[in-house]
Parts: structure tokens; sequence; C-alpha cells
């Protein structure tokens, strides 16, 4: 989702697509820096997916005792 956000605020344009920050259209936004930020944030969280999967596969092994030792 959040790839999808960026790739939106890549190809947007000002007075075109939507009315711009301030409302004037003339195309000084900060939607590539937004996008940027996005992209940023989508690959924060697929690391974060990966480690998740990772350590719920490791502990997937354990046998566990149904009362300590």
């Amino acid at each position: 989702m959040l790839g999808q956000l960026a790739a939106w605020h890549e190809r947007v344009v000002d007075g075109t697509h939507y009315n711009g920050e301030d409302g004037r259209g003339d195309g000084a936004t900060g939607t590539v820096t937004t996008a940027a930020e996005l992209h940023r944030a989508a690959a924060a969280f697929d690391a974060a997916s990966a480690a998740l999967r990772e350590a719920h596969a490791a502990n997937g092994v354990v046998r566990w005792y149904d009362d300590p030792q």
C-alpha cells in the first residue's frame, strides 16, 4: 500500500490531478519528497515483515514443555 501511494505521488501533476498543497496549481509541491519517504517506509515495513517471518519460522521448531522442567 505504501508503494502504491508513493507511485501515485510520483505521477501526479499539480493543477491537473489535485490542487497542490497551496491551491495555486503552480507545480511547486512536496510530492517527490513524499514519494521518497513513502518508498523508505515501504522498505522498512518489508524488512520488518521478513524479520517477523524468520522469527516465526525459527520459533516453530522449538519443542516447548507444557510445564517447565
